[in-house]
């Protein structure tokens, strides 16, 4: 057990072993009253947290999901944060082999632990590995998906969109900042994925507005595109979506 700093709340390291050899680690909290719901934090850029076994973060800890997730616990969620497995962390494209697919259903596994339902919510290349996970063949799957700034549609780089839309059969909400700048994120790819989700029973798009001065590269976190000064009206917008789903 630790202290995060930032919120001065109990935190937890969570070890999994999805190949021998191979160490998956999360990062973990609840509320200290029964929670509504687990949600499944997956980081964008390279989504490698670099977390210790003291539950240091050496990697992303600015990026919106993972610098917000104590709010998630105020509001009543528990959340898992897990980091790329050991023998993956070196490999380029990692997102689109099947054995992170099988490692993000790993985690679906440990969340449903808790008895409770669970969320997975992607931020920008975490759209991928949102997707992935409907691709696992371990049998595990969220009871929804959230994306936020998604990568969503291939241009010059792969995108979520490669990963079988048609897979997804639970709820999901896309979320964009209407003034996000990152080329590969834009809010107008929202109806264009959500027209490849056949198979969802529900597709839900949000365009949130607003927020502080952002600053350096319109990819990243202090941006638009990371709702910088906004991570509040993120997570009330997601967790109003899952109270609502549920």
């Amino acid at each position: 057990m630790l202290l995060a700093p930032a919120a001065q709340a109990v935190e937890r390291v969570i070890d999994l072993t999805p190949r021998p050899g191979a160490v998956l680690r999360l990062l973990a909290d609840q509320p200290s009253t029964p929670a509504k719901g687990t949600v499944i934090l997956l980081a964008g850029g390279n989504g490698i947290l670099d977390l210790s076994a003291e539950g240091k973060i050496g990697g992303l800890g600015g990026n919106q999901l993972i610098r917000s997730r104590q709010a998630y616990v105020t509001a009543g969620y528990a959340y898992l944060a897990p980091d790329i497995a050991s023998d993956l962390k070196s490999q380029n494209g990692y997102r689109y082999k099947p054995e992170f697919a099988n490692d993000m259903a790993l985690v679906v596994a440990e969340a449903r632990k808790l008895g409770l339902p669970v969320h997975a919510v992607g931020t920008s290349r975490g759209a991928v590995s949102v997707a992935a996970l409907f691709n696992a063949t371990r049998p595990e799957r969220p009871d929804s998906a959230v994306i936020t700034s998604g990568m969503l549609i291939s241009q010059k780089i792969p995108a979520a969109d490669t990963l079988g839309p048609s897979q997804i059969r639970v709820p999901v909400l896309l979320l964009y900042h209407r003034d996000d700048a990152c080329a590969v994120t834009p809010p107008g790819d929202g109806p264009r994925y959500k027209a490849l989700l056949i198979n969802a029973p529900r597709v839900d798009i949000q365009t949130l507005s607003g927020g502080a001065a952002p600053k350096g590269d319109p990819c990243e976190a202090a941006h638009y595109h990371g709702f910088w000064g906004m991570d509040g009206d993120v997570v009330k917008a997601v967790t109003a979506w899952l109270d609502e789903i549920k």
